[in-house]
């Protein structure tokens, strides 16, 4: 038998899983249905999600398997965790590194395995893995399966690191101001959001398969499209929960300082050029004169997100930004040609300041957060933004700031 060897990270990857609360409680019902799920779609008895501590194997789920622990040492999932893609054993008893394993040669008595790491922060917490008590080989179509539920799983062990996270910031702050308060009302809002949206995809994924396991017939084939939308949809939700949480976290620590807007929109542009040259996009922007004192993150956060709102709309097209000020204001224009909205669209958003998200020219998604945050970062500053457009035409945001 071959020990697994420890990691470069060793010591931040202990730190890290020590940190996660959420790992000590017990396995919640998005998990166990990922490992249901996986079960029977690679017909295998025993499924287990993993955590590899400083001298154990926790399973953080068992599906088939007795059980809470096994020594780090004997585990074929430390093993994993040294790679960063699937670990597949076809034949334990013909290879060297798991040949006279305990597991091996006595309970549960592996023969197959496979698993690939759970990354967390940056780091591989532990594995999603698959056994078989004989030998065998994975299809192609069950690595692919097996690859998109560990993501899966990542998403959700992200997911609940980030709230575990800002949870701990907002312990640490007195609520005692009007500001914090609404700032609470927020968080709980992304908490609801998260609730109820973050395991829409996961429920999906189990109703297709609850549907389609008894049909001989049935081709996964044939809703891979549908299980793509679902994961990318669930990608973009968490990453707008994540982006909201970290900015409300960062308000309470930022102040306003005098902002070079040419240098912003530089950067910006950079960090956009990957999207807009998909879309084949050309963005403009005109020297601006003068700088504007305020909170560089929400001001960088809202011109970010109404180009990015221009690109998901527009195709082989231009946005073009643009500036002025006066004696009372600093204005900035973001206009694109794109496909535009309606006339009700336009007025829902600029009264409610909240729209339902369309999928882009490409079939982006999105959840409508982006603009909800804009709108409240502007507020808060002072600012209005208003909203024109015409189906077929484009749209033009004006977004107004006081000259502090």
């Amino acid at each position: 038998m071959i020990k697994p060897e420890l990691l470069p990270d060793e010591n931040e990857r202990q730190e890290l899983i020590d940190s996660l609360s959420f790992l000590k409680d017990q396995a919640d019902q998005q998990v166990k249905d990922i490992v249901d799920l996986t079960s029977k779609f690679c017909d295998v008895p025993i499924v287990l999600v993993t955590v590899i501590t400083e001298d154990r194997q926790d399973r953080y789920i068992h599906y088939g398997l007795d059980g809470s622990s096994d020594a780090r040492d004997e585990s074929f999932c430390g093993h994993t965790i040294m790679q960063n893609d699937l670990m597949e054993v076809e034949n334990a008893h013909m290879d060297a590194r798991f040949v006279d394993n305990p597991l091996v040669i006595g309970d549960p008595n592996i023969v197959f395995y496979a698993g690939r790491p759970i990354w967390v922060k940056g780091h591989k917490i532990g594995a999603l893995c698959i056994i078989d008590r004989k030998p065998r080989k994975l299809t192609p179509l069950q690595r692919d399966f097996h690859r998109i539920m560990t993501q899966q799983v990542e998403q959700i062990f992200s997911q609940k690191a980030f709230m575990e996270g800002y949870l701990a910031i907002l312990n640490k702050l007195e609520i005692t101001s009007t500001l914090m308060e609404e700032n609470l009302r927020k968080f709980k809002e992304v908490i609801s959001a998260i609730s109820h949206d973050a395991i829409a995809p996961v429920r999906n994924l189990k109703s297709l398969f609850d549907i389609t396991k008894d049909d001989k017939d049935f081709d996964l084939k044939d809703v891979l499209d549908d299980i793509d939308e679902s994961l990318v949809s669930s990608e973009s939700l968490l990453l707008n929960l994540m982006e909201w949480g970290v900015k409300l976290a960062d308000s309470q620590q930022t102040e306003a300082s005098n902002l070079d807007l040419n240098e912003m929109m530089h950067s910006i542009a950079f960090e956009l050029k990957p999207e807009l040259d998909l879309k084949e996009n050309i963005l403009e922007y005109e020297q601006v004169r003068g700088n504007i004192f305020s909170e560089e993150h929400k001001i960088r956060f809202v011109i970010r997100n109404l180009i990015k709102n221009s690109n998901k709309f527009t195709e082989c097209g231009k946005i073009r930004i643009r500036s002025w000020e006066d004696d009372e204001k600093m204005w900035i224009e973001v206009e694109d040609n794109g496909i535009g909205m309606t006339a009700d669209k336009v007025e829902m958003l600029n009264n409610s300041r909240r729209l339902q998200s369309s999928a882009g020219t490409k079939g982006e998604k999105g959840f409508g957060m982006g603009l909800s945050l804009v709108f409240s970062f502007i507020e808060s500053m002072g600012g209005d933004l208003k909203i024109s457009s015409k189906s077929g035409s484009g749209t033009l945001c004006t977004l107004s700031l006081p000259r502090l």
